[in-house]
């Protein structure tokens, strides 16, 4: 029998495009229905209009934590995000393979004079 709780109509799914927004786990949003777990997976299986307004929910959460950070203007924040949105890598990476070195730039290096880099 379905749950009274949970009918496919406008209001249950701003509610829960409203929790989704806040990042709510599917036990904290089951727990505001007072339904279990399962009640509300099966209510998303039956009614896909609901499971899509959680999802569309927890994307604009996403969107909006993402619009703080970027506001936020504080360094650790901004190379976090350079860092993983942006894949700016934290090191610079090698091009070319290094040269192999004769045995007079390693008797150079061991006397403690530069090795030209020609």
């Amino acid at each position: 029998m379905p749950n009274a709780r949970l009918r496919e109509d406008p209001e249950t799914c701003d509610t829960l495009a409203r929790l989704g927004r806040l990042w709510a786990t599917m036990a904290e949003a089951a727990s505001f229905f007072d339904v279990t777990e399962r009640s509300l997976y099966r209510a998303f299986k039956r009614h896909p209009r609901l499971r899509e307004a959680f999802d569309r929910g927890q994307a604009l959460g996403r969107i909006d934590l993402r619009r703080r950070l970027f506001a936020s203007n504080d360094p650790q924040v901004m190379v976090h995000l350079a860092k993983n949105l942006l894949e700016m890598p934290d090191r610079v990476e090698a091009k070319a393979p290094p040269r192999p070195l004769s045995d007079a730039d390693l008797l150079r290096i061991l006397n403690g004079k530069r090795v030209s880099s020609a």
